[in-house]
């Protein structure tokens, strides 16, 4: 059995977590990140396109699936 106490201080504490995560994704250094990191995502997806058209279709899956898989590993 729960006491109504702790279900308003659990409640409170979601609140304020909220909060400072609004407070976060709003500092300038989002905004800054997100500037940085754009020119490299559009040359990425550019030189995909590119890539596409000029490389065999399974070459170009399997080179992909290459990538995405060391990608995936290099975190653990």
């Amino acid at each position: 059995m729960t006491v109504p106490g702790e279900i308003v201080a659990t409640a409170h504490h979601c609140e304020t977590k909220q909060a400072s995560v609004r407070l976060e994704l709003s500092s300038s250094k989002v905004f800054v990140d997100l500037a940085i990191s754009l020119p490299a995502l559009f040359a990425g997806s550019a030189l995909g396109v590119i890539a596409f058209h000029r490389v065999n279709e399974t070459v170009f899956r399997k080179t992909v699936l290459v990538f995405l898989l060391v990608s995936g590993i290099s975190p653990i």
